[in-house]
């Protein structure tokens, strides 16, 4: 399920889905939290450029 969510006025809502169930089901935990994939994903883009 996804679901839209802004935290003030003026800011484009984050879709960000919920893997509650996921979890629950399969023990699936992301081995990368918001922050981490996104530097991770940097790090990755300078490296490779193409």
């Amino acid at each position: 399920m996804i679901g839209a969510h802004t935290s003030r006025a003026g800011l484009v809502a984050v879709e960000s889905p919920d893997i509650t169930r996921l979890t629950h089901d399969t023990g699936f935990a992301p081995a990368f939290d918001i922050a981490k994939a996104v530097a991770d994903h940097v790090a990755w883009r300078a490296e490779n450029p193409h």
